[in-house]
């Protein structure tokens, strides 16, 4: 049986989990619904299946897909979403104004038309 620091990744992650709940590995493998040497083995080979990392993730109560943000694809992906999110703040905001603005004209004229039926009269 390897010692931890042969695990490395997402396998030391799960170990690491797993430790943190301070259960034995039978009794996680329980929890997990998967055998103590299916258990075994994705501290060494770790599933890649994003379902199985839910699941892991919910039922060690740690999550696993963190694990993967800061690694390509995903980081390249979040790093676009972020952009994309900063950007509509942007735009938003300057809707804002823009609405803002509107009114502030609204108002004048309306001003404007009173001041010019009062004169009418």
């Amino acid at each position: 049986m390897p010692k931890t620091k042969e695990y490395t990744g997402m396998g030391l992650l799960i170990y690491n989990a797993v430790q943190k709940l301070g259960i034995t590995r039978e009794d996680a493998a329980d929890k997990l619904n998967i055998s103590p040497s299916t258990l075994f083995g994705y501290f060494v080979k770790p599933p890649t299946d994003i379902e199985v990392l839910i699941d892991l993730s919910l039922k060690l109560e740690t999550n696993l897909l963190a694990f993967y943000k800061d690694r390509e694809p995903l980081k390249g992906m979040l790093e676009a979403k972020d952009k994309e999110i900063q950007r509509l703040e942007e735009e938003i905001t300057s809707l804002k104004k823009d609405k803002a603005n509107l009114y502030y004209t609204i108002e004048l004229q309306k001003d404007q038309i009173g001041a010019a039926n009062k004169q009418e009269r």
